[in-house]
């Protein structure tokens, strides 16, 4: 009895929560590095997901078509070792350039993450990880973990590539 009177609470809270929320509120993750390699050397690694569980520290498993419109399947490692599930949406890809997905419920959770690959010289790229995210559950997230995560995996596709050089 009194479970169900607290899980009413929670739900009645939860909801009165989603009606006050505003869009205002979002957290934002960017991080960068310098690879030693041209764009076509990043974008073959960054677009042969399916090997992501090969090298990559945070994105642990993933497996797409990469197509605009479909779903990328991908299971993230944080640093602290909480494994979480989640399928965004592929929404652009630009050959040497970028590669966006994202996706959840807009008032709840919703993610919006850009790779990008910026020439520097004939030889060296500025890698660029993006991510936007909104929603009431962005005030329970501990963002300093996909942060390092995304650092993490910068580390691992620069060694992987110049690897590959």
């Amino acid at each position: 009895m009194m479970a169900k009177f607290i899980l009413s609470v929670f739900i009645v809270l939860i909801t009165l929560s989603l009606f006050a929320y505003t869009d205002d509120h979002s957290e934002t993750i960017n991080t960068e590095i310098n690879i030693k390699a041209t764009p076509t050397q990043v974008w073959q690694v960054i677009a042969d997901i399916q090997s992501y569980s090969e090298w990559n520290p945070y994105q642990i498993e993933a497996e797409s078509s990469l197509i605009v419109g479909e779903e990328i399947f991908l299971t993230l490692m944080w640093p602290n070792g909480l494994r979480i599930a989640v399928t965004p949406i592929v929404i652009k890809i630009d050959p040497e350039n970028e590669l966006t997905w994202g996706g959840g419920i807009k008032q709840i959770f919703h993610g919006h993450h850009v790779f990008l690959i910026q020439q520097l010289s004939n030889d060296s790229v500025n890698f660029i990880q993006k991510a936007t995210f909104t929603g009431i559950l962005t005030y329970l997230i501990p963002f300093r973990y996909p942060e390092e995560g995304y650092r993490n995996m910068n580390n691992a596709l620069k060694s992987r590539v110049e690897s590959n050089i």
